[in-house]
């Protein structure tokens, strides 16, 4: 059996008046058909209110950030005067040489890329080369995981074995979202599609993204360190059951050396596979609501170390880098519950002014 190390449910709080505006529990909001589902204290999580939550939670954020960068600007703007006065001064003087170009580039804060274009592109058609094995296991992991059958909010990180990759860290993730797979499906797109643009050149094609990006990696007692991860998502959608899944492979590298490392290790290399299901649920009231199921394998390496060292790492690795992976879950969803809230916005007031105009 494998041993858990990990695992959070969450659970609806008693505290919280069940008739508050805001707090329409899933239950309700579904409408389910077996009296099993209805009295599962996971599926009575109040959705609206987690979300509403969220929402004012990322006002505030939004709030605290312009606020940071209106400051920022100022800085900026001192900084940009005072070099637009010393380039002014270098144009006079002689013609620049090589090394006042460096000097002027690390002054601008120009940073030389450190992997090529060539160099990236092969890592992402290596990372999409696994794709569709990874979409052949699909229903074989979703049976083993338990996410086949157990359709409500959780979430759960376990250590397990694999008969093929060995040891690997399992991350399970579920999220209910009162909407319909169209709406979520879409939604979920453009926030991949947002990031790899922002990420990646060239790096988006109707059925595929790819993106990089960075996540602070904290430490107990030791200074934060920071994983570069590059990741290809592909999705797929089945015209005949609604459904969409996504696949997804990606490779974080961390250059640093961690407490858990041996002397004699170079960095650390974290392999992820992952699976993504987004379906209806059943409802009998006819409400909208889908369900976004998420499975990831985490496989962490040390590099510059026999493969028997690495594996004397894994668990405490593994352990170190869960948390980042779930910040980077929780932020994808809140923008894509942003997104869907937005939307919903939007078509409301539409249809109100659709309606002024037949008046």
């Amino acid at each position: 059996m494998p041993r858990k190390t990990r695992a959070v449910a969450l659970k609806h709080d008693a505290g919280r008046s069940p008739n508050s505006p805001v707090a329409v529990t899933a239950a309700p909001l579904m409408g389910l058909e077996s009296s099993r589902e209805t009295s599962s204290g996971l599926m009575a999580v109040p959705v609206w209110e987690r979300m509403a939550q969220h929402q004012k939670e990322e006002k505030s954020k939004a709030e605290m950030e312009n606020l940071r960068l209106k400051g920022l600007i100022q800085e900026q703007l001192k900084i940009s005067k005072g070099l637009e006065k010393l380039l002014r001064k270098r144009c006079k003087s002689s013609m620049s040489s090589a090394s006042d170009a460096e000097t002027s580039a690390a002054v601008l804060g120009v940073k030389r890329p450190r992997t090529s274009d060539t160099e990236e592109a092969a890592v992402f058609a290596s990372l999409a080369s696994g794709l569709e094995a990874r979409l052949s296991e699909m229903k074989a992991v979703f049976e083993k995981s338990g996410l086949t059958h157990d359709k409500q909010e959780l979430q759960e990180t376990q250590m397990i074995l694999d008969e093929r990759r060995g040891p690997v860290m399992e991350v399970k993730d579920a999220k209910i979202l009162p909407f319909d797979v169209q709406d979520c499906a879409a939604a979920i797109w453009q926030c991949m599609e947002a990031e790899s643009e922002a990420t990646v050149v060239g790096g988006a094609t109707s059925d595929t993204v790819c993106f990089k990006s960075s996540m602070p990696l904290r430490q107990h007692r030791a200074p934060d360190a920071e994983l570069a991860v590059r990741a290809v998502i592909r999705r797929v959608v089945e015209e005949s059951t609604g459904r969409v899944v996504f696949v997804w492979e990606s490779v974080a590298e961390c250059p640093s050396r961690l407490p858990h490392m041996s002397a004699s290790a170079k960095g650390a290399e974290i392999r992820d596979c992952g699976w993504g299901l987004l379906e209806p649920l059943r409802s009998a009231t006819g409400e909208r609501s889908s369900i976004l199921q998420l499975c990831s394998y985490l496989m962490p390496q040390l590099c510059g170390v026999s493969a028997e060292q690495s594996r004397q790492h894994t668990h405490g690795l593994a352990e170190m880098v869960v948390p980042c992976y779930r910040d980077l879950w929780n932020k994808r969803q809140r923008a894509v519950e942003n997104t869907l809230m937005n939307g919903a916005i939007d078509a409301k007031h539409g249809k109100v002014h659709i309606k002024q105009e037949a008046r």
